[in-house]
């Protein structure tokens, strides 16, 4: 659902290990400058694999170009300055959406993955 939605507004989605851990997941971050992350929340069954609840209190916000969190179940997590929304409040809200996606080529890259983490 939520590649097919990055593709039809011309995002580019980059995909994350779920079992990232913080530095892992600090550099794909980075290095993708990720605007938009979605994730379980605290409650989630995936809170048990990834803990990313405790990942983000680790985190250096002022490295990120991180907007927004997105949570796809479970409850919300607050990470300092960071908008968090609940995917189905953002699904119920799209017909107020005011995106476009006329400008979308089948040339644009679509999605970002990355294989392996350098932490050099």
């Amino acid at each position: 659902l939520i590649q097919h939605a990055c593709a039809r507004f011309g995002l580019i989605l980059c995909t994350l290990n779920p079992v990232y851990k913080a530095v892992e997941l600090e550099y794909s971050l980075i290095k993708s400058e990720a605007k938009v992350l979605f994730l379980p929340g605290i409650n989630s069954n995936q809170e048990s694999v990834n803990q990313f609840s405790q990942i983000f209190s680790t985190l250096d916000p002022s490295k990120l170009s991180l907007k927004k969190t997105v949570f796809i179940d479970g409850s919300v997590v607050k990470v300092n300055n960071i908008q968090a929304h609940y995917l189905e409040d953002l699904m119920k809200n799209n017909s107020n959406s005011s995106l476009s996606f006329e400008h979308i080529s089948s040339d644009d890259p679509a999605i970002i993955m990355f294989t392996s983490v350098n932490n050099d």
